[in-house]
């Protein structure tokens, strides 16, 4: 199979020997993995992954730098692209032969269809809610499903229905102190749950919001970042707005002309067929009689792409100086049929089979009351079904006083193994300072997302 893009990126300014590759990162400098090594070879180097897990290199996807735990989940999926292996076919004896598997391995799957946008000037930013244009699209894969409008250039247009990934990001300098946000908003109306997110930042200093939010969108709609500052400011060049379908591109319709296929009983389009090929192991054929063969294959655990989203609405909470749970009050189950989520309707996330797990929280908490710095501390927590609850990622937001309407906001991301029965939840505690820290509502979410 096709191996991913995969740039390294040097970033303590020394270079770094890959030994095992036979390669050396320069100083500062970057090399384009993939043009030369098979995701085999990628997998097995213990430079490559040192490098990163030593924070001295990150990944480039070949659209974006990711953090060190980005990079580290970037890196776990690479490890996951294996050879093919348990293919079946039910020509011959049922198996192919070795120069079929070879032949197969070679096939590059389809890409997933991308759309990145980028604002390459400055904003004057308003003190209302306004969208946000961009004049360049940096990569546009598969526009027949996702585009960047070229006359309306602040939307990215949906021509395919299914779920999504949408992210942002910008840089504002404020003339003086005060509080800005951005969100994304479905076809100038809906607030996509969890894209909202507000930041304090003061004069002379500068402040980044970054978020990613997923969402399930629909053939004709279209998605659009907002922003507002409540005093004055600027928005920084290269702001960019960037949606992926978590789905891949259907490919081209098979044909024949003896054999009718049905999913469920139901035919399926363009049947009959005159060739069944069947990939991946455990699957079983029953003889249904009537000259029907009926083929069972089992769901594999952890392969799905299914995502459990919960977000606080009304806020309001407050964060005291006792370690304690962040509470939620609408939960979405997005693209699945069965259940692998139990949430309990306050503030802890059960897993119900085993698995790999990406978990990310966005958090915004408020200093409503009281003058001077207050640290807030906010930890992503994870209980085996037979354990205690132990910290996996925890982050400190400091906020000033209540009369400049303290905000501040950041995001944890963790993948985690988990086996059923498992929990997730979010913490948060004051460590230093006599504030009143309040979570804000709308703007607090807990996503939960099976890993390939």
């Amino acid at each position: 199979m096709g191996v991913p893009t995969i740039i390294i990126v040097e970033i303590m300014g020394s270079s770094i020997p890959l030994v095992d590759l036979g390669v050396t990162i320069p100083a500062s400098g970057i090399v384009t993995l993939s043009d030369t090594y098979t995701t085999a070879e990628l997998q097995a180097s213990t430079y490559l992954r040192t490098a990163v897990e030593s924070d001295r290199a990150r990944i480039n996807d070949g659209i974006t730098t990711l953090d060190k735990d980005e990079s580290l989940q970037f890196l776990e999926q690479v490890a996951s692209i294996a050879d093919l292996q348990n293919v079946a076919s039910v020509s011959n004896d049922g198996y192919m032969s070795s120069a079929q598997a070879t032949k197969l391995s070679n096939i590059n799957p389809e890409p997933l269809a991308v759309t990145q946008a980028r604002r390459t000037t400055t904003l004057t930013m308003p003190t209302t809610w306004t969208d946000v244009a961009y004049n360049v699209t940096d990569v546009e894969v598969d526009p027949t499903v996702i585009e960047h409008d070229p006359t309306n250039t602040d939307r990215i247009l949906i021509k395919e229905a299914g779920t999504y990934e949408i992210k942002y990001q910008f840089e504002v300098s404020p003339t003086t102190t005060g509080a800005f946000s951005g969100r994304v908003r479905i076809n100038d109306a809906t607030v996509v749950p969890g894209s909202t997110q507000s930041s304090t930042t003061y004069s002379g200093e500068s402040d980044v919001i970054s978020v990613t939010t997923a969402v399930q969108l629909a053939a004709g709609d279209y998605v659009t970042v907002q922003n507002q500052l409540a005093t004055s400011g600027t928005m920084a060049v290269n702001a960019t707005f960037s949606v992926l379908r978590l789905e891949g591109t259907q490919g081209p319709a098979g044909s024949g002309s003896t054999l009718t296929m049905q999913s469920a009983g139901i035919p399926l389009p363009n049947t009959p067929h005159s060739t069944l090929n069947v990939t991946g192991g455990g699957a079983t054929f029953v003889d249904s009689g009537s000259g029907v063969v009926t083929l069972n294959i089992p769901t594999p655990a952890g392969t799905d792409v299914q995502l459990f989203d919960i977000n606080e609405t009304t806020g309001g909470q407050i964060i005291g100086d006792t370690v304690a749970p962040i509470q939620f009050d609408i939960s979405e189950d997005v693209n699945t049929s069965t259940a692998t989520f139990s949430w309990d309707g306050i503030d802890e996330v059960t897993i119900l089979r085993a698995g790999n797990i990406n978990v990310s929280a966005g958090l915004t908490i408020q200093q409503t009351a009281g003058n001077g710095r207050t640290i807030t501390r906010l930890s992503l927590d994870h209980q085996p079904s037979a354990g205690v609850y132990s910290e996996k990622t925890a982050r400190r937001l400091y906020t000033r006083n209540s009369s400049d309407g303290a905000f501040g906001s950041m995001q944890l991301v963790k993948a985690i193994v988990v086996g059923a029965g498992d929990k997730i939840r979010v913490q948060g505690q004051r460590v230093d300072g006599a504030g009143t820290i309040a979570v804000l509502g709308g703007e607090t979410n807990l996503n939960i997302q099976w890993s390939p």
